[in-house]
């Protein structure tokens, strides 16, 4: 997280002041394809679906959840929308993360069409803050096809599959 980061918002001038440990998962980008008959609003229903597999499956020995895993997205359909399906669970905006930080941070991208997807990514504020509210991981959840072209989310699709954190 700290490399996207570094490099998106800080001109890779930032020096790490921490040492990483292995919590035995890995960061990355779960891809998956929406198409537009998915959404209600900015929510990916096969987002929504995605993210209670990965809480289910790779997630699921993770005690006490809600202090150790935020869920985030830029937008507030989204949130709303997985506050309805998932209880329990600490989800908010990226504003709402915003000088606080969990072990694991899931981010839903959702973005219903390439004017929310493009508001996301004018600058790398979003993803930024999104980034560095993980102290160990993080999980985009999103189109890798749609996303991962915009200014941002491109080096952070780029470093995660690159295996760069």
């Amino acid at each position: 997280m700290f490399g996207i980061s570094n490099k998106i918002a800080y001109n890779n001038m930032m020096i790490l002041d921490k040492d990483i440990h292995d919590t035995g998962l890995k960061s990355h980008w779960i891809d998956v394809s929406s198409e537009e008959n998915d959404f209600r609003g900015n929510l990916s229903i096969k987002e929504s679906e995605c993210l209670k597999s990965l809480l289910n499956n790779e997630l699921k020995n993770i005690k006490n959840k809600k202090s150790k895993i935020s869920i985030i997205s830029p937008f507030r359909d989204v949130v709303n929308g997985l506050n309805n399906a998932l209880k329990d669970l600490d989800i908010g905006t990226i504003h709402t993360m915003q000088g606080k930080q969990k072990d694991i941070i899931i981010l839903v991208l959702g973005g219903g069409n390439g004017g929310a997807r493009n508001w996301a990514a004018q600058k790398p504020n979003l993803l930024n803050v999104a980034l560095t509210r993980a102290k160990e991981n993080i999980f985009i959840i999103g189109d890798k096809q749609k996303w991962g072209v915009l200014p941002y989310f491109k080096e952070a699709l780029f470093q995660l599959e690159s295996d760069k954190i």
